[in-house]
């Protein structure tokens, strides 16, 4: 059941948005950054690389950084911004690493209570774990103590932050489930390929008209050309800073690497599994035998960003699975006497990719109106600072853009 906000003193972390992109394409941080505990330092800061100078001017820093509550005292001179010919930067000192350390301890300290409970009375450890939000003098902040395993009825604004409790048997589950997808996805475009020489060199096909072979052929070029372009866009996006560090040639073995996870569809599970091993998100190891506790980030986003691409293969799912697929079941059903092994393999292939495909349109669907409605409320908040309600208005019409009928 979700906890409603309450007043209450302690943690003073501010929830930033990792996936809003801003003008140069950088991030601010998805998941909620950690802050120590009745500290007068800042949230912990991002520097490029892991690099970054400890110095008052916060020196090194190209992104834009996350920032925190104070005291009242302090409050005041929270954020120091200097306007760039890109993007904003808030300057600010990063907190020391043993008020960082206090703060995580006592989340893994709650998690801990809650899986040792699971377990004396007979079950599994949980898999995931929700941590609502509270009001601390007027700010957003992590309501440590109503920790819980249970997932929450409704996600109402301001949410509640995941935490996956990575065990060897959910990551195993997870590649497995990965796999699934990769073979479908293999399979669907192997079995396509393959009905290239079938249809122009098998008696079976003889009678089928040139003109539905060549728009056989034609379908499939474009939609195998498209999925290329997206898998090749998407990579040069994702490894952009690699490049800019490195040259394209020290990376060419990872790009062709990440192209072809994006051309099979990979989940963002994998593609960004490094990701949520960093500090900002790694919490520390819990349980027996030990895992890492890992921050989804708000639950909202987090279910829209797992599939925020999903949008932009529509195209190709319409002409590989519904147009394709058609025009082969037309030839085979009304040219060839019976079916043939390779029609029957494609045809089943794409139907059980298909059936997949209109399951994940629902979910996208409504992956997308909640985290439509939540980054409304968050634009809107008085209770979170100007800057982060502007970079969730960015990405808000970001969202509006790309589907204006939703």
């Amino acid at each position: 059941m979700a906890v409603a906000p309450s007043d209450k003193s302690g943690y003073k972390p501010l929830e930033m948005i990792r996936e809003m992109k801003i003008e140069d394409g950088s991030e601010a941080e998805q998941a909620p950054s950690r802050a120590p505990a009745n500290s007068k330092t800042p949230l912990r800061q991002q520097f490029p690389q892991g690099e970054g100078d400890d110095s008052d001017d916060g020196g090194g820093m190209e992104e834009l950084v996350p920032f925190g509550a104070r005291d009242s005292m302090t409050r005041g001179s929270v954020m120091l911004h200097q306007i760039s010919a890109k993007h904003e930067k808030a300057l600010l000192p990063p907190p020391s690493a043993r008020d960082v350390r206090e703060e995580t301890a006592q989340i893994r300290k709650k998690a801990e209570e809650i899986i040792g409970m699971r377990l004396s009375v007979g079950e599994s450890s949980p898999e995931e774990f929700w941590m609502p939000f509270c009001l601390s003098d007027g700010i957003w902040v992590f309501d440590i103590d109503n920790l819980t395993d249970k997932q929450p009825h409704s996600d109402e604004y301001p949410g509640h932050v995941i935490f996956e409790h990575r065990t060897n048997y959910i990551w195993g589950s997870k590649i497995l489930g990965f796999l699934f997808e990769f073979i479908t996805e293999f399979m669907d475009h192997i079995t396509d390929g393959a009905m290239l020489p079938v249809i122009f060199m098998t008696e079976q096909y003889a009678p089928v008209p040139m003109h539905l072979k060549i728009a056989f052929v034609s379908v499939l070029a474009i939609a195998q050309g498209m999925a290329i372009f997206l898998a090749i866009k998407e990579t040069r996006s994702s490894m952009q800073k690699e490049f800019e560090i490195y040259g394209f040639w020290s990376c060419k073995y990872a790009f062709l690497a990440v192209c072809l996870l994006e051309f099979l569809s990979g989940p963002e599970d994998l593609l960004d599994a490094p990701k949520f091993m960093t500090n900002d998100r790694n919490y520390g190891m819990v349980g027996s035998p030990p895992a890492p506790l890992i921050s989804l980030g708000v639950e909202a986003q987090r279910r829209y960003m797992e599939d925020r691409r999903f949008l932009s293969k529509i195209p190709i799912i319409l002409l590989e699975d519904v147009i394709l697929q058609g025009i082969n079941l037309y030839m085979t059903y009304n040219y060839c006497n019976g079916f043939p092994i390779s029609a029957l393999l494609s045809i089943s292939c794409s139907s059980v990719r298909t059936v997949g495909n209109i399951i994940h349109v629902f979910a996208w669907c409504k992956a997308f109106k909640n985290c439509k409605k939540y980054r409304e409320a968050r634009s809107k908040d008085p209770k979170m600072p100007e800057i982060v309600r502007r970079i969730t208005q960015t990405a808000l019409d970001e969202m509006v853009a790309q589907c204006p009928i939703l």
